[in-house]
């Protein structure tokens, strides 16, 4: 008898909306799409590229979300995958939007 273990990541998400580089009015809904097996993502985004102190930082089934907290300026945002087996993927590629101001 053999015991398989699954410890082969997903591939990472690939970011949809809003694109990189954009300028955007209002709270934009992030948008991404799975790759392969991902059954749950997090998502982040921070004002700041290293992602030292997320500004919002959620585990979730959905492949967008809409962040709570968001004041006008430039943020930086990534999402990264899990598979069914727990295995988590690397970070998608970082975006970066600018908020214009709110609506």
């Amino acid at each position: 008898n053999y015991l398989t273990v699954d410890t082969l990541p997903p591939l990472p998400p690939i970011l949809k909306f809003p694109a990189n580089n954009v300028s955007v009015r209002g709270i934009p809904t992030f948008r991404w799409s799975t790759t392969n097996s991902g059954v749950q993502y997090q998502f982040q985004i921070d004002n700041d590229s290293d992602f030292s102190t997320p500004i919002f930082s959620v585990i979730q089934r959905s492949l967008y979300r809409r962040p709570p907290g968001i004041l006008r300026g430039a943020y930086y945002w990534r999402v990264r995958a899990q598979d069914a087996a727990g295995n988590w993927s690397a970070w998608s590629e970082v975006f970066v939007v600018d908020i214009l101001r709110l609506r």
